[in-house]
């Protein structure tokens, strides 16, 4: 039986913390807080997303799903984990958390992975990394809408090069969101 490898993703979150909206309590040296602004992060993908097991494809018609090479969680996780750390530190929302249901009183965030794989191709391989996002208010109105598709070339087909790849990728996509927020 061969060896099960495990890959993690390395995304840095910038040192900025998002302050602007924060209130100022007039003590001396007390840093500003955020005012409270719920946001729950509702996510979607199709199946293969929500296992651990790394995907690929070597055509458009054909999916692969690695036996003994997983991620350290399931992508959907990993991308819901991801923008629940850098939404709770450089936008003004204040309370963010990843959940299954729509909590009364608070903005939404849906975000529908629909890639999260190597696609190898004649010439090259790649990382591919695509999904929507959507940010509701309390009330129901959609605020934001963006959609985001990126495809890295990798240095070769290894899935260490893999998860350099989709690190980048994802780094790019928050980056992206956070911007727009």
């Amino acid at each position: 039986m061969p060896e099960t490898k495990i890959y993690s993703l390395y995304v840095p979150i910038d040192a900025a913390v998002f302050d602007a909206t924060a209130p100022n309590t007039g003590k001396v040296g007390e840093p500003k807080r955020k005012t409270a602004l719920p946001l729950a992060i509702i996510m979607d993908s199709p199946r293969y997303l929500t296992q651990p097991y790394i995907a690929y494809r070597s055509s458009p018609y054909e999916l692969t799903i690695a036996r003994y090479v997983k991620w350290d969680s399931a992508p959907v996780k990993i991308i819901g984990g991801e923008l629940k750390n850098a939404l709770g530190k450089k936008t003004p929302f204040s309370d963010v958390r990843v959940m299954s249901i729509t909590p009364p009183n608070s903005h939404i965030l849906r975000v529908n992975l629909r890639k999260f794989e190597r696609y190898d191709d004649t010439v090259a391989s790649y990382a591919e990394l695509s999904l929507d996002v959507d940010l509701i208010s309390p009330q129901g109105e959609n605020i934001y809408r963006m959609t985001f598709n990126k495809r890295v070339k990798l240095t070769d087909s290894s899935f260490k090069s893999l998860a350099e790849g989709i690190s980048l990728a994802v780094h790019e996509a928050i980056e992206q969101l956070c911007k727009d927020l």
